[in-house]
């Protein structure tokens, strides 16, 4: 899945460099996600969820994470709440 998304993502956006590829996920996603980012060599970054919101990810959440990263040049291409159901991947294109 994320072999996937990077290799559309790139297509799409042919002059990105690698080293600014970040995968999105959240704190409560399974280790699985942090096993890929270290295969495939990709910064990974890990957005809160808190019990108080039933664990869903927020809206302000992932703005601020993207704003974030937008200012150092990261460019996220995934992101995935549960990487062990497909319902939980998105691609950012």
């Amino acid at each position: 899945m994320v072999v996937a998304a990077r290799t559309s993502y790139l297509k799409d956006h042919p002059d990105t460099n690698l080293e600014d590829l970040v995968i999105y996920t959240t704190t409560q996603t399974h280790s699985v996600g942090s096993k890929a980012a270290l295969v495939l060599n990709l910064q990974i970054r890990f957005i809160e969820v808190k019990a108080e919101d039933q664990f869903a990810l927020r809206q302000d959440a992932l703005r601020n994470a993207l704003e974030d990263d937008a200012k150092i040049g990261r460019k996220p291409f995934i992101l995935s709440e549960a990487f062990n159901n497909s319902l939980g991947s998105r691609e950012l294109n």
